[in-house]
């Protein structure tokens, strides 16, 4: 069983970054990536982060895995507990659930931002916006 964790943060919707990984079930961190997006809503980078994230674990042989995310939104919609109304975001969630029914396995689940592999995934992410907001 592997573990994916991402997150995604806005700025004013003018930047926006996200940052993801990937562990084995010993916690090892077998692949972390981030990238700025531009000009998102902070829900949409959080949705590009989980959109990110599966597209490498795919990429990367794995079928079984379990989502750890701290936004509350994208995991509800995603699981079918909270539907997507947010127009901006619905081929956003499209897109995600095609990927996630691509896998043989797939949980998701949220976590508190003070959570060790989402804090690292939201400093990454912060550390894209200020690369970008600073000149």
């Amino acid at each position: 069983m592997y573990f994916g964790y991402c997150d995604g943060g806005s700025r004013s919707n003018t930047h926006a970054a996200c940052a993801w990984m990937i562990t084995d079930e010993d916690g090892k961190i077998l692949h972390s990536n981030g990238t700025y997006l531009g000009a998102l809503s902070n829900n949409s980078s959080e949705y590009m982060g989980l959109i990110l994230l599966l597209t490498s674990a795919y990429s990367g042989g794995i079928r079984d895995i379990t989502i750890v995310q701290d936004s509350e939104l994208v995991s509800r919609q995603m699981t079918g507990q909270y539907q997507v109304k947010a127009e901006h975001l619905k081929p956003l969630y499209a897109t995600a659930k095609h990927l996630a029914g691509q896998f043989d396995s797939i949980k998701f689940t949220t976590v508190p931002r003070d959570h060790p592999q989402i804090s690292a995934c939201d400093r990454a992410a912060d550390l894209i916006l200020s690369m970008y907001m600073e000149k």
